[in-house]
């Protein structure tokens, strides 16, 4: 019989366990509704169980209530890891650009709760506000009036929007 242990009321069977260094983020996605928050959530977690041909580890941490969430609205907190701070970034950044903004209602925000050191962080507005516009400088519009239209909505949106690493 393998050694046993007993930890917070769990047993434990020393079986075979492996890790690794990782960088790692929480964020919080807020949305008009619990469903429409937990689909964003869905889809940025998405096929994150393992970094084995994966951006990015990630998943679900804790579902919120109004009353837990910046803006008072329906939450999910999700954490996201990889392997260093620039894989992490560029997985946030796709993930976040392509599977919660996209989603009706949605908002992002900081879930890291302690101070983190200026060289540790992800400057993810600023990042999302970037590609946005590089995106939009290769389409050729018959008017300018859209992109002011996106510029106005993402410049209300991302104020706050920023994603730290732990």
């Amino acid at each position: 019989m393998k050694d046993r242990i007993s930890w917070q009321g769990t047993l434990i069977t020393d079986t075979f366990a492996e890790a690794f260094s990782v960088t790692g983020t929480r964020i919080i996605i807020t949305a008009g509704s619990e469903k429409w928050a937990e689909i964003a959530a869905y889809e940025v977690t998405g096929y994150g169980t393992s970094v084995i041909a994966c951006d990015a580890e990630a998943g679900i941490d804790t579902y919120l209530t109004p009353e837990q969430t910046p803006d008072g609205r329906p939450g999910v907190a999700v954490m996201l890891f990889a392997f260093n701070l620039e894989s992490l970034a560029k997985a946030v950044l796709k993930r976040v650009g392509q599977c919660i903004l996209t989603c009706p209602t949605t908002a992002v925000f900081d879930g890291v709760e302690e101070s983190t050191d200026a060289e540790k962080r992800i400057d993810l507005g600023k990042q999302l506000l970037v590609s946005l516009f590089l995106r939009l400088s290769s389409i050729n519009y018959s008017t300018n009036n859209i992109a002011v239209i996106i510029f106005c909505k993402v410049n209300a949106y991302f104020r706050f929007f920023f994603s730290r690493c732990i």
